[in-house]
Order: C-alpha cells, then sequence, then structure tokens
C-alpha cells in the first residue's frame, strides 16, 4: 500500500476510533444519567408515599375522634386493666345493675389505641399542646417546634428521627378546636377555630428502607445491562464500520494499482 494510502487509512482509523470513544462516552453519560434520574425519582415518590401516609392517617385519626366526641365521649365497663381518667370530672357513672362504666374521651382514646398500634404493628401516635392538661400529652422537642410553627401557621411538619435505635417518619399537624373540644377545654381559654395542639404519627422506616435498597439494586442491575447491551451493540457496529473502511482502502489500493 502506498505511503498516502497508508496513512490516508491510518488518519481515519483513528477518527473511527476518537467518535467511537467519544459516541461511548456520551452514550454512557446519558444511560448513567437516566438511570440516576430514575432513583432520584423512586425516591421521591416513596417520600410522598410516606407523606400521604401520615395524612391519611391524621384524617383517620381525626374523624376517630370527632365522632368520639359528637357523642360526649364513650363510657366503657370499668374493670381489670380500666383505670378513671384522673384529668376529667366525675368520670364514672354506676348503672342500675351496680356496674361502674368509666368515661373515655377523644384524647384518652386516642392514646390507647396508639399503644395498642405501637404494641403490634410498630406505628403510634402523639396528642400533644402547647399546654397539655395530661403532662404525658407534653410534646418532645421536635413536636415543640412544629407545633410553634403551627401558630404561626405552618400546615403541617414532617421529619426523620431516631428512637430507641430505630429510624422513624414522623408527621404532625394541627388540631382545630371545634364545638365539642369546649367542654373539656373552654377552661383553658380555647375558641372554636384556635390551634389548640397536635397529633404526631410515627412508624418505623426499616420497610421503607429495604424497598429503597431493593429499588436501588433493581436499577443498578438493570443499568449495567443497558450499558453492556448497548456497548456491545455500538462495538459492533463500529468494527463492522472498520472492516468495510479496510475493504474500501483495500479496493482503492487495487485500482490504484491496476491504473499504473
Amino acid at each position: 500500500m502506498p505511503s498516502s494510502s497508508r496513512n490516508l487509512a491510518t488518519a481515519e482509523s483513528k477518527s473511527l476510533r476518537l467518535f467511537f470513544i467519544s459516541v461511548s462516552l456520551v452514550t454512557l453519560l446519558c444511560i448513567i444519567g437516566g438511570f440516576l434520574g430514575v432513583g432520584f425519582y423512586s425516591r421521591v415518590l416513596i417520600r410522598e408515599e410516606m407523606l400521604n401516609s401520615g395524612r391519611n392517617n391524621f384524617t383517620n385519626i381525626v374523624i376517630m375522634r370527632r365522632w368520639n366526641a359528637s357523642h360526649g365521649g364513650v363510657y366503657v365497663l370499668k374493670g381489670p386493666g380500666v383505670e378513671s381518667n384522673p384529668y376529667l370530672e366525675n368520670p364514672d357513672v354506676t348503672a342500675v345493675d351496680g356496674k361502674v362504666y368509666t368515661l373515655k374521651n377523644p384524647a384518652l382514646m386516642t392514646r390507647e389505641i396508639s399503644e395498642l398500634m405501637k404494641k403490634e404493628e410498630g406505628f403510634f401516635f402523639h396528642i400533644t399542646s402547647l399546654k397539655p392538661l395530661n403532662p404525658s400529652n407534653q410534646p418532645d422537642e421536635q413536636e415543640r417546634a412544629a407545633l410553634t410553627a403551627f401558630e404561626t401557621g405552618a400546615p403541617e411538619a414532617a421529619w426523620e428521627q431516631d428512637i430507641d435505635g430505630s429510624a422513624y417518619y414522623r408527621y404532625m399537624a394541627p388540631l382545630k378546636v371545634e364545638k365539642s373540644c369546649l367542654t373539656c377545654h373552654a377552661k383553658q381559654g380555647y375558641r372554636e377555630g384556635d390551634i389548640r395542639g397536635g397529633i404526631s404519627i410515627s412508624f418505623q422506616m426499616s420497610k421503607v428502607e429495604r424497598r429503597l435498597q431493593h429499588t436501588a439494586l433493581f436499577i443498578f442491575g438493570l443499568a449495567l445491562l443497558s450499558i453492556v447491551m448497548v456497548m456491545g451493540f455500538i462495538t459492533i457496529l463500529f468494527r463492522g464500520l472498520i472492516r468495510k473502511l479496510n475493504e474500501a482502502n483495500a479496493t482503492i489500493d487495487q485500482m490504484a494499482k491496476i491504473e499504473k
């Protein structure tokens, strides 16, 4: 092969290799960027799911409390393990048959259901206020910050927190005074429509973290498979181009020899 043809072939080969490297890098960046975006969006969706779960549970608790308050509380038969609420005036009544019933107001009902949920589901909620009647309803540091924010108009709060060595997602929204609430809380100076506290909802993030890990592994595997397949296709394509280029150069060189 003449030196000019050889130099031309070498230059073309270098150009093709450079083009191959450029296309490969751009393809890799596009694939990696695309899957990183999918991974990030998956995490956002899971976080939104937790937020919506907190909102839905808060709504259910408020409706449950509203039902209780609309009936002036619910009386249950007093027996072993059933204590009277010391923060209510005259919570017990005695029926004509001598049985004693004690009043479960919305706050006490909420707390007892929360204890049952925590024991069986690892999920719990806490009714709290900046001016609680019951000392057990005192807010923790994060709840106090959320309650203070509610006073300035914040509609809700959500955060992640370590509790007893486990990661929890916590959601909190304000409780507004309704007419039925004034039976117990009017003496505290509340008026209908005031924010008198909030309910924080806490659930473990272990299941969520496992979902995030499984999602990340799936996305990584899919990205790796896509890279291998696409790079394999590009390699085959460029090898074909180089082969055709070499054949074309050989043909040109052969024609040049014949013309001489």
